[in-house]
């Protein structure tokens, strides 16, 4: 079943297909979330993965169910002894674990192993009676490991339903133990950062801000510590790894200033290198990564980068580079909470920032992967934008929805208002007119406006003529969109033209085709 898993406040409740929201969702015994930190969410087969903010990572199946990712091992040694007869003779170790099960006895999760035995257990014509302790965590099975006679390799042996039996007696030959050695296995780790990549769990520790850590293939438990992948340059500065973007046969790994990819199969293999063009280049917001059609799109301190086949480069050099490198549109020090999200019909890397001298992210930017151009800032006056997420629809086509920070989800509207709340300001502002001689005086003559013809609609543009410095707004002119196109009147004179046109009206569109002024005509030079 498809559904949409959200973190509201200190809980985690989920979105299914018909935009019903659960209520909340009932954590494990002893684990809260915080409030403060930002959750981060992995796919994993028919589980979401969420770490960051739980005291524990955990798991959510698409029955909302909510379990820990792996249950804590067992803290003491399983006993072994032979007190009645039976048929194995010989010297053997064993070990212990706790299983999370569904409903068809799947294994979903499996914890670390318990401590050894400090010394193997030997017996002649016995039967082996192993004592082992009950699990802290809601577990559903202990299974037990056991060595074969004198070896060293720990075998699946017992599995045992339930966490209530403590002890149990069997005689199983060596040659009924299972065939394949036990697993490498691990608690995983207090994790900041999480993502699915070639069928592993891949994320990176709260302490270990440098190490890229890794699951047994398969699953999403076995966070062994033998899986453990350094990421140059270690130590460089206390963020660590910044961000996770999993490609197709690539993933990414980035710093506050380079940009690494792993590639490999297999823990022998796995090793990470510099991505062209990523020798300076970071992500700034695992927030801001946005991964479609094998094309990753993320923040970094100067702009929006994309990373592909050919590398990592800037899509926003060029007219729009200001709003990055500037603080004229946004609050550059509130970059590394900035996040982004893709939306599946209109195609656009939507990239929500804070205002100047804001701490709140709402405003928001968008690139449209078509036509590769750039449109905003936009900003609404009905809520503050905390997230944006896609929701599975029930057509199995996902939608774009923007959660905020009242605890509320808006969905685009063809309305032309701002939720409903008050009419969208269109404003623009034309570029400085000098007719490419900007020392002589002109003469500007009638301006002719085109536009859609609307059914009704009144459209104001002032006009700005004289000098560089120094010049005011002339009287504005009433442009009447249901005309189409209207002749407005004489501009004047001055070195320099500007119009400014301004409409703010409560659903209602507004399409501008053009503007005409005639004639233009060079006065002298003063």
């Amino acid at each position: 079943m498809a559904f949409t898993l959200l973190q509201v406040g200190k809980s985690l409740k989920s979105i299914n297909s018909v935009g019903a929201l659960s209520p909340a969702l009932t954590l494990p015994a002893g684990v809260t979330l915080t409030n403060t930190q930002v959750p981060r969410f992995a796919r994993f087969k028919r589980y979401v993965i969420v770490v960051n903010t739980p005291t524990r990572p955990l798991s959510v199946g698409d029955d909302g169910v909510v379990r820990l990712l792996t249950p804590a091992p067992p803290g003491a040694a399983t006993v072994l002894s032979g007190p009645n007869a039976g048929a194995l003779t010989g010297t053997y170790l064993v070990r212990q674990t706790y299983k999370l099960l569904d409903a068809f006895g799947n294994v979903i999760s499996e914890s670390d192993y318990g401590p050894p035995e400090p010394v193997s257990t030997t017996i002649a014509a016995k039967k082996l009676r192993a004592v082992f302790p009950v699990s802290t965590d809601a577990v559903d099975a202990t299974q037990l490991y056991r060595t074969a006679t004198l070896g060293t390799t720990y075998f699946p042996w017992l599995t045992i339903s339930g966490n209530v039996t403590t002890a149990i007696e069997d005689d199983t030959s060596d040659a009924g133990l299972g065939i394949a050695a036990g697993a490498f296995l691990g608690t995983a780790p207090d994790l900041t950062l999480i993502t699915e990549f070639q069928g592993r769990l891949w994320g990176v520790s709260r302490t270990d801000v440098d190490d890229l850590r890794y699951t047994e293939a398969g699953t999403m438990y076995g966070w062994s510590g033998l899986n453990t992948l350094p990421i140059p340059h270690i130590g460089t500065d206390a963020a660590g790894i910044t961000a996770l973007i999993p490609r197709r046969n690539a993933l990414g790994v980035t710093r506050t200033n380079m940009f690494n990819q792993v590639t490999g199969t297999t823990r022998a293999n796995f090793y990470p290198y510099v991505v062209n063009g990523g020798e300076e280049v970071g992500c700034v917001s695992q927030e801001s990564v946005v991964v479609f059609n094998d094309i990753a799109y993320f923040l970094w301190r100067d702009g929006v980068y994309k990373w592909d086949s050919t590398g990592v480069s800037c899509l926003s050099n060029g007219k729009v580079r200001s709003w990055f490198t500037t603080d004229t549109y946004f609050n550059r020090a509130m970059f590394w909470r900035s996040f982004a999200q893709l939306d599946p019909i209109t195609l656009k890397y939507r990239l929500f920032l804070a205002s100047p001298g804001s701490t709140v992210n709402n405003r928001w930017i968008e690139y449209d992967l078509l036509t590769q151009t750039w449109w905003g800032p936009h900003q609404t006056d009905a809520f503050i934008p905390v997230s944006a997420v896609l929701v599975a629809g029930s057509n199995s086509q996902p939608y774009f929805m923007i959660g905020d920070l009242s605890g509320y989800l808006s969905q685009d509207q063809e309305d032309k208002n701002d939720w409903g709340v008050s009419p969208i300001n269109f404003s623009l502002q034309t570029k400085k007119h000098d007719m490419a001689d900007p020392e002589y005086e002109k003469y500007w003559g009638e301006l002719t406006v085109t536009g859609k013809q609307q059914p009704t609609g009144l459209m104001t543009i002032t006009p700005t003529v004289g000098d560089l410095d120094g010049a005011v707004p002339g009287v504005p002119y009433s442009y009447d969109m249901s005309l189409g196109r209207h002749r407005l009147g004489r501009l004047g004179v001055g070195k320099f033209l500007v119009l400014q046109f301004d409409h703010k009206t409560i659903n209602q569109d507004v399409l501008l085709y053009g503007y005409e002024i005639d004639p233009v005509l060079s006065v002298g030079r003063r």
